[in-house]
This record gives C-alpha cells, sequence and structure tokens, in this order.
C-alpha cells in the first residue's frame, strides 16, 4: 500500500489528430511514459501511471514538450490523489 499523501496516479490518453502514422506518435508517447521509471499499465485506450506529484506533472509536460512540434493532438488527463494506488490491480480490471 502507499501513502496516499506522496503518490498519486494519472490516467494519460494521447489522441494524435490528422496523423497517417499515428502508431508512430502514440508509441513515442509511451517511450517517454516507460523511460520516466514510473509505475504504468498500459490499457486498451489510456496508460495508468503511477507516481510522486511532481513526477507525474512532469511527465505530463515532458509529453506535451515532445509532442507539441509535430502534430496536433489531444492530451487527456485524470488524476487523483486517492484511485490508483496499486497499478497491478488495475491491469487485471
Amino acid at each position: 500500500m502507499c501513502a496516499l499523501d506522496k503518490m498519486i496516479s494519472c490516467e494519460i490518453a494521447f489522441t494524435p489528430l490528422g496523423q497517417p502514422d499515428y502508431a508512430a506518435d502514440v508509441d513515442r508517447v509511451l517511450h517517454i511514459i516507460e523511460a520516466s521509471g514510473m509505475e504504468f499499465a498500459v490499457g486498451a485506450f489510456a496508460t495508468v501511471v503511477r507516481g510522486a506529484k511532481n513526477g507525474i506533472f512532469g511527465l505530463l509536460r515532458s509529453i506535451y514538450d515532445a509532442m507539441e512540434d509535430g502534430s496536433g493532438f489531444i492530451l487527456d488527463a485524470k488524476i487523483s490523489n486517492v484511485c490508483g494506488c496499486d497499478v497491478n490491480r488495475r491491469k487485471a480490471e
């Protein structure tokens, strides 16, 4: 169990707009998430990341900055300071 005041979870959905090879952009974002070193679980429509608050917000900024010049996109993030302490439980759903 994690300390709720130190860890948060974030469900991230990255949607490229107007890209014929959208999968390459999604893969790039997944590599950024993986390189963050935080726990994550890839789902069909979004990726759940768990980590320290500053790390999560820094990750969102890193994704935005890396993808900003390449194309249009929607970066949807749902952040919780209570839910998602157990990323492995999310994988099983």
